[in-house]
């Protein structure tokens, strides 16, 4: 099969990574190559794009990727690429079903631009799911555009959710109230928002306890 291409995953993939490294260097006290060995759950990893990138850089990451059964061919294909015992086999996971999630739990939670594609049920059921996932000192990281308090949505942020809410109404760019919600009702709390390229943003999440 030929390898899907996400076009925004060329784009976006370095300024993630660098950002999750900091968050992360900084919690195990050392660089990438040293880390020690850790484990992360991927929710709607679309092409498998992300996991081949991370995992060049992260040789002490094994990395579960899931999505929507019609997903899994295209990851599959980025797999063939990728060291197969840390890049594990994609598995089908709608985030509202909870005997479809793996057994955890992870170092690691993270997506990228779900939370806007999913509606507002299964954006609640992802957090949910993720807060029985991470460990008790992990972390979750949400990467996407959101809304924020006294904020106005940037014109190129209206004109993306204006095509959104056309491809399916119950799509929509989430507000930060919202998914603050969402987290304390699952056992998460926000750790910090670090500002990213074209107007998007790293939501990180800890454990309350």
């Amino acid at each position: 099969m030929t390898r899907p291409d996400a076009p925004s995953v060329a784009r976006n993939r370095k300024p993630i990574r660098l950002a999750m490294e900091s968050v992360l260097a900084e919690q195990w006290g050392c660089c990438p190559a040293d880390w020690p060995p850790k484990t992360c759950l991927e929710i709607a990893s679309g092409t498998g794009q992300h996991a081949w990138w991370l995992l060049r850089h992260w040789p002490g990451m094994t990395w579960q990727p899931t999505d929507l059964p019609e997903h899994l061919a295209g990851m599959e294909a980025w797999r063939e690429e990728s060291d197969r015992t840390r890049f594990l086999k994609p598995l089908p996971l709608d985030v509202t079903l909870p005997d479809q999630w793996p057994e955890g739990p992870f170092d690691v939670v993270f997506s990228a631009n779900s939370a806007h594609i999913m509606p507002l049920a299964a954006v609640q059921a992802m957090f949910e799911g993720t807060g029985r996932m991470l460990s008790a000192n992990g972390w979750f990281f949400l990467y996407g555009p959101f809304r924020f308090p006294e904020q106005p949505l940037c014109e190129s942020n209206q004109a993306f959710e204006r095509w959104l809410r056309e491809q399916d109404p119950a799509r929509g760019i989430r507000s930060l109230t919202t998914l603050t919600a969402f987290a304390e009702n699952a056992g998460l709390k926000l750790d910090r928002v670090l500002p990213m390229p074209a107007n998007n943003h790293l939501l990180v999440w800890r454990p309350q306890s």
